[in-house]
């Protein structure tokens, strides 16, 4: 037979602040087709809103903030369109003066 008493279930995936307190953690989800900037400010807004109700003692910081990825991938892409521009440009006026007038 069985014997029935009170225990504790295993523990899961617990998250700790170096290693001393224990945390909460959370992931925010990007809808596909998104403006990942404006999320990214969406998030931050909404959780000045949180942190604003929540008691004094406890304090939400961003584990992964992709802002900085998010500006330097924006500006990654307007350098390869400028360089492509120009060089396409040049490519062409190089061919153009090849062939001269005909």
């Amino acid at each position: 037979m069985a014997e029935a008493r009170f225990g504790s279930a295993m523990r899961y995936g617990a998250l700790t602040y170096n290693g001393e307190k224990e945390a909460v953690g959370g992931v925010v989800m990007m809808l596909k087709g998104a403006n990942s900037a404006q999320v990214v400010e969406l998030v931050k807004a909404k959780m000045a809103t949180i942190q604003k109700s929540l008691p004094e003692d406890i304090v939400v910081e961003p584990f992964l903030d992709r802002t900085d990825l998010v500006k330097r991938a924006i500006k990654t892409v307007e350098t390869n369109l400028v360089e492509g521009r120009s060089s396409s440009s040049s490519c062409w006026c190089c061919f153009l003066e090849t062939c001269g007038p005909a």
